[in-house]
């Protein structure tokens, strides 16, 4: 879904869109292995998926705000945890959950939310880590924009 909105002054602001969407990281291996992923809203209007060690954007041509000049830093995000989900083989796996949640922040600088999912056994599991990523034109978040659902995977052992 996108929203279209006007600056008091009646000029375009820009469109602020959200694609839902997933990031994964897998690492066979045992001990002090690690699979990373994320997701970033970045104060130059693109968003980000970690997945690998690498960021990427999964799809340009829907950064959350468009075009990415329409001053960014005049918006605020906030992440909210919909589901997180163990699916372990033994009891080796944990993950460790990174980012600001249930708090608007202004995108002055990039925000960002992830995944680490570690074991120190081998067969350990795979961890889900399901949020929504708002984004509001206000620091209270009376009005929300967009929301977007992301699903952050880390699989080790």
């Amino acid at each position: 879904m996108s929203l279209f909105f006007l600056l008091p002054s009646g000029t375009p602001a820009g469109v602020v869109t959200l694609t839902d969407w997933t990031a994964s990281d897998t690492d066979l291996g045992a001990g002090a292995d690690l699979a990373v992923s994320g997701v970033r809203v970045n104060a130059d209007g693109t968003l980000e998926r970690l997945q690998a060690s690498t960021y990427d954007e999964p799809n340009p041509t829907t950064d959350w705000l468009i075009p990415n000049d329409a001053d960014p830093t005049s918006y605020y995000v906030r992440a909210t945890e919909i589901s997180y989900v163990e699916t372990e083989t033994n009891t080796a796996l944990f993950g460790t959950k990174n980012g600001t949640m249930n708090t608007w922040l202004a995108l002055t600088s990039a925000r960002e939310w992830s995944l680490d999912t570690q074991s120190n056994t081998a067969g350990a599991g795979d961890i889900s880590w399901v949020i929504d990523i708002e984004i509001a034109s206000d620091a209270a978040g009376t009005d929300i924009l967009e929301i977007g659902r992301y699903t952050l995977l880390g699989e080790v052992g």
